[in-house]
């Protein structure tokens, strides 16, 4: 009897049958003992209260593990699949913050009790929208590196020693991966390694790399492929001693990309076999760090504030020079905003790299907090906190991050053609299809802008509306405009400007909108059409709004 289901039509089959078979015995079949005889009379009646019982037992395992009962989004994952902002703080129980990420409807929270030995680490998940616990479980060692694919949340985690996972036969190890279900937030050690190293996952796959190996696991646990480090990078000795190996993993364009810092080389690996299939070398004796993978870039930070950015697959060939980007401070993480850009974390700022436009976003930060980014739907936040020692609860806030929309959500790969780009026109027919009463309401000097402002009566409020003649244009002049509103241009050339109302600015194609009301109905109807505002922080002002007479 493999399950419940099968047990339950076996009882309801005898039950219908009188056949001369009672409950006790098929449960006893189940149980692989010896069947218990009883009156005949009495079978009926027995196995219509086991059946009852085993019904009862079906419901309540059903209404347990029900996804709707645990409100978690069972869906394939995708990234930032979380609820829409603005995000609440979150209220975390005793231990040192570790990391926060997104995944599966979440907010993810590791903490590090440094009390147990080894050290003993809890991954919470929260509700996003209201910050309720959600979630809780203790794995063993510190949590360095997270990771999701389709149906689960993975996670690396290292004593630092002593070696006390096992190994093979009678082998120990101070590195497991846990596999975590999002749902019940129970954890699970599927893999061990010795030594630790980078994990990295992508769909189905989770890879992972220690001193001496690669390799290659599915959602199951199951390995897939694993390599030495030699066969990985291609040659023999390929990590002289006392230089580290594999020190960062990603999935990127055409396979898998691993970093040997001792070498200065990125290497494409084959992402179902772990074997070398292109190498491209960096500069010698210069430190790498963490990398990312974009649509057709790997990018990889070099400890001295700057990132550069390789062409990928390698394995296309000719290999493109790596292009340089410098951000402010020693970077502390990199992930990928969408296919051309990255969002770069730093003590003081984070910053928004665009490969197709060069342009640099940049949001600055407490330097005197802790900090992790996050994608959430195409929007870039960062979750700070304080780095308070283990006692009361710690509190983690979350701060939108600044991204010119006009270049995020451009096509690098269309022309720039005015009709094929959003203006005046196409935003006063969406407005108007979305219910609002649209009227034109003539024109007023562009100060500080290089064109006239055309006025739209939406809802009888003024939104000011600056188009240029090409999306290129309109671009520049977007990524020009502070987070909070106040400052147009940039270096000697910028302005400050003293706004009636707080400055909300859009932007899309060849237009860019600037309501200075602050009404919460007018400012959805323009995000529905346009896209989040570009000035996250625009300050408030005491007017209410901008009428139209």
């Amino acid at each position: 009897m493999k399950n419940v289901d099968e047990l339950r039509d076996t009882l309801e089959r005898y039950s219908t049958r009188r056949e001369p078979r009672g409950a006790a015995a098929v449960l006893a079949d189940a149980r692989g003992a010896s069947p218990v005889h009883r009156p005949r009379h009495r079978y009926l009646s027995v196995a219509i209260l086991a059946v009852a019982c085993v019904i009862a037992v079906i419901t309540i395992v059903v209404v347990r593990q029900s996804p709707d009962a645990l409100n978690v989004d069972t869906t394939p994952h995708q990234p930032g699949a979380l609820s829409t902002p603005p995000l609440p703080s979150l209220t975390v129980p005793d231990g040192t913050v570790q990391l926060v990420r997104a995944a599966f409807g979440r907010t993810w929270v590791a903490t590090l009790d440094r009390t147990a030995s080894p050290y003993l680490s809890h991954l919470r998940s929260f509700d996003p929208a209201t910050g309720a616990l959600r979630s809780e479980s203790a794995v063993a060692g510190l949590i360095g590196a997270f990771g999701v694919t389709d149906h689960y949340v993975w996670v690396r985690t290292s004593t630092g020693g002593p070696a006390s996972f096992p190994i093979g036969i009678g082998g120990l190890g101070d590195n497991a991966i846990y596999r975590v279900d999002p749902g019940t937030g129970t954890a699970t050690a599927l893999r061990f390694l010795n030594g630790d190293g980078p994990l990295t996952t992508n769909g189905t796959r989770v890879a992972a790399a220690d001193a001496a190996h690669i390799e290659i696991v599915d959602e199951s646990g199951q390995q897939i492929a694993s390599a030495s480090i030699d066969k990985a990078v291609g040659i023999s000795n390929a990590t002289s001693p006392g230089t580290n190996a594999f020190l960062w993993l990603t999935y990127g364009p055409g396979g898998l990309y691993a970093l040997h810092q001792g070498r200065a080389e990125l290497i494409q690996l084959d992402p179902e076999t772990a074997r070398h299939v292109a190498t491209h070398p960096l500069e010698a004796k210069t430190i790498y760090g963490l990398i990312a993978a974009t649509g057709d870039r790997i990018w990889i930070e070099v400890q001295t504030g700057s990132l550069i950015a390789v062409a990928a697959p390698l394995s296309n060939g000719p290999l493109a020079p790596a292009q340089p980007a410098s951000v402010q401070g020693r970077i502390s993480q990199v992930d990928a905003l969408n296919d051309h850009q990255v969002v770069v974390l730093s003590p003081s700022v984070v910053t928004v790299l665009d490969a197709t436009t060069g342009v640099a976003v940049e949001t600055n930060l407490d330097p005197t907090k802790q900090a992790n980014t996050l994608v959430i739907q195409d929007q870039a936040w960062v979750a700070q906190w304080a780095d308070a020692p283990p006692g009361p609860p710690t509190v983690v806030n979350f701060v939108a991050v600044a991204i010119s929309r006009a270049t995020s959500e451009a096509d690098p790969t269309a022309t720039d053609q005015p009709s094929a780009a959003t203006g005046a026109d196409e935003l006063v027919a969406r407005l108007s299809e979305a219910g609002a009463m649209v009227t034109r309401h003539g024109t007023s000097p562009g100060t500080p802008f290089q064109v006239d402002a055309q006025l739209l009566c939406v809802d009888n409020l003024i939104v000011h509306v600056y188009e240029y003649p090409d999306s290129s244009s309109a671009r520049s002049q977007a990524d020009a405009i502070s987070e909070d509103g106040s400052t147009i241009g940039r270096g000697d050339g910028a302005s400050s400007v003293e706004w009636i109302g707080s400055p909300h600015f859009f932007a899309q194609g060849r237009i860019i909108v600037l309501d200075l009301n602050g009404d919460a109905r007018l400012l959805a109807r323009l995000g529905d059409g346009l896209g989040p505002t570009i000035t996250p922080r625009a300050v408030a002002s005491n007017l209410s709004v901008e009428p139209c007479s």
